[in-house]
């Protein structure tokens, strides 16, 4: 098998300020559902094509998501103890990608082998799934949004080890 690509990042319901084009939880799940006037990367053609819809293959619908990153945020709390910020972390975003040309059977194995680690990996937190077949490269979308009561950084691997590291007292970088 040819190399493959795993990415995450995390959103907030508002982008934080200072950040020119900054993106939301709502302006990412829009362009997964391919909402009109959220995908400029996606040619219209394809986008009109029902055969190249996004298909969810796990969990929610990506407006529920959105719903349940928001109640989980609106309950959060920061390390202080305060309520989290409208710019704090909420939502885990991921894409699963392999490269343009994989063969179909390829990609349904490699397709159900990412969604089975994708749930050892999050377990209940990991909260839809989302395959698009409307560009060159076969790839999955993911979310996950912490449980009630814990910090985003429980989903996070990056800010999980930034958090053992400040715990060791090592400086940042």
């Amino acid at each position: 098998m040819a190399y493959q690509f795993i990415h995450v990042e995390a959103y907030a319901r508002v982008a934080g300020a200072g950040k020119a084009g900054g993106r939301n939880v709502g302006d990412v799940l829009a362009e997964a559902d391919r909402k009109p006037g959220n995908c400029p990367h996606i040619d219209p053609e394809k986008l009109a094509d029902p055969a190249l819809a996004p298909a969810r293959i796990y969990g929610l619908k990506l407006e529920k998501v959105e719903e349940e990153a928001t109640k989980w945020a609106e309950q959060a709390k920061d390390a202080q103890g305060r309520n989290l910020r409208k710019d704090g972390h909420c939502l885990l975003a991921g894409v699963v990608s392999l490269p343009a040309g994989t063969p179909t059977e390829e990609w349904k194995s490699f397709k159900a082998d990412a969604v089975k680690w994708l749930k050892n990996e999050y377990g209940e937190r990991l909260r839809s799934v989302i395959e698009h077949k409307d560009e060159s490269h076969p790839h999955l979308h993911f979310y996950a949004v912490p449980e009630q009561g814990k910090a985003f950084a429980s989903l996070h691997p990056g800010q999980q080890a930034a958090r053992e590291a400040k715990a060791q007292g090592l400086k940042k970088g």
